[in-house]
């Protein structure tokens, strides 16, 4: 005799889903965009619209309601181990999910826990579920969406199997996260021995001439600022190192404390964020190679009035940011960008 095993679901009484969420255009009811990891934004405007539906032949958002199994044994058993099987929508990171809340008396075998997903398979696409995708979703944003929970990657998951690969991935993640702070470790390790070996050979030059700070002093300031920096635009956490790095060698060839560089390559910074914005001040901040305080300045209005960010590094070469932020500032008569000797 086949041994029927249980299903667990007692023990998480839940069964998810994936769903599919679109943008309606407003004017002509056009579904337009699926919004993949950007749903979850919309999880209470779903839920309320889910607990709200009334249609004709499906006035409940129970869908024990509508249960029926060919099989008038199993769909009694069924019946007898759940009360009801509320739907509503969950969300997990970016992500929306549809979610079944159940309230059973009993654990399903697994043969009775997959007739209910046959069930809940059938009610997404041609039953409840065919009803709801017609419903046009008033969001708080202003923006109109639609779910439809019968879609060509239906998948379902129990409470536990859900539970499992959430643990799963937040685990793969912090090992993730493990390696990407120990190559940080490194990578600012190797900064350092390369800035100390600078600060040498500069010693080594000037200690006949005259007397040299300590530069070493200044490397707690300037990891705090720049850090700080790069927090605020929520840039990528070791992006800071480099900029570092260039404020040392900067103050190798001059007369100013690296202090005092990392201070002036902040200044331009919080400039350009405050005046153009965290994505194109960010964009600068991110690429591979610095440039000097009054070049980022100049690069950020460059970007922000329609610049490419791929010429930005050979534009502060050949001395292009020398004119200043004004010779970027946008046109106001024709909405498009100045350029220098315009």
């Amino acid at each position: 005799m086949k041994e029927n095993r249980m299903s667990d679901l007692i023990n998480n009484p839940r069964i998810y889903s994936t769903v599919q969420v679109c943008l309606v255009e407003r004017d002509s009811l056009e579904v337009t965009d699926n919004l993949y990891g950007e749903a979850a934004q919309y999880k209470d405007d779903i839920a309320l619209a889910i607990s709200r539906i009334r249609c004709e032949h499906y006035p409940y958002n129970d869908l024990m309601k509508y249960f029926r199994c060919e099989d008038k044994g199993l769909e009694a058993s069924i019946k007898d181990k759940i009360q009801s099987a509320i739907i509503t929508v969950r969300s997990r990171e970016d992500t929306l999910y549809a979610a079944v809340d159940l309230d059973m008396a009993a654990d399903l075998t697994e043969d009775e826990y997959e007739a209910l997903q046959v069930h809940l398979e059938d009610e997404y696409d041609s039953g409840w579920g065919a009803e709801f995708a017609l419903v046009n979703i008033e969001t708080s944003s202003s923006e109109v969406v639609c779910m439809r929970l019968s879609h060509a990657n239906l998948t379902f998951y129990t409470g536990a199997e859900f539970e499992a690969i959430f643990a799963s991935q937040r685990s793969e993640s912090a090992e993730a996260m493990l390696t990407k702070l120990d190559e940080m470790e490194s990578h600012f390790l190797r900064s350092v021995d390369s800035l100390r070996a600078q600060i040498h050979k500069a010693a080594a030059i000037q200690q006949r001439t005259k007397p040299i700070n300590n530069p070493y002093e200044d490397i707690p300031y300037a990891i705090k600022k720049l850090q700080e920096l790069g927090d605020l635009m929520w840039a990528k956490p070791d992006v800071y190192i480099d900029w570092m790095q260039f404020a040392f060698e900067l103050a190798e060839n001059t007369d100013e404390k690296p202090s005092a560089i990392v201070d002036e390559l902040c200044d331009a910074f919080r400039f350009a964020l405050k005046k153009y914005g965290r994505d194109d001040t960010r964009t600068i901040f991110e690429l591979d190679g610095a440039m000097l305080p009054n070049e980022i300045r100049s690069a950020a209005a460059f970007l922000h009035y329609g610049g490419s960010a791929d010429v930005i590094l050979k534009m502060a070469e050949d001395g292009a940011f020398e004119s200043g932020v004004g010779a970027y500032e946008q046109d106001s008569n024709n909405g498009g960008m100045i350029t220098p000797g315009m």
